[in-house]
């Protein structure tokens, strides 16, 4: 979800909530590795620095919490006592650049010799 899009403050809240589970799950994920078993690692643009930094690529999320959340959510909808009158879930999605720097990606191997990680 891009971040320039504004939501209800209800609506906010919940995905608040959300990336809070999501987070908690994923805190302790590894470096990937690649199959010499070398840490992995990617390019991005920095705002701050307004320039391209190396960071380290993690294992893959997990999403085990997904599976209670809807199991619960399921739970609720069947309550016919409880009314559901949130419109918050309806959005639109702008047309977004993919990327917001003003230079182009240097190469790989020269961004990697000259960061921290090499």
């Amino acid at each position: 979800m891009p971040k320039r899009l504004a939501f209800t403050c209800i609506s906010m809240k919940e995905r608040t909530q959300l990336a809070v589970l999501d987070f908690n799950e994923n805190i302790g994920r590894r470096p990937a590795k690649t199959k010499e078993g070398l840490s992995r690692f990617k390019q991005d643009w920095s705002k701050r620095s307004n320039d391209w930094i190396t960071k380290v690529i993690r294992e893959p999320k997990t999403y085990k919490f997904r599976t209670r959340l809807v199991f619960r959510i399921r739970q609720r909808r069947l309550d016919h006592a409880i009314i559901y009158r949130d419109k918050s879930s309806h959005l639109e999605v702008a047309s977004l650049p993919k990327t917001i720097a003003c230079k182009p990606k240097p190469d790989r191997d020269e961004a990697l010799r000259l960061s921290c990680f090499h």
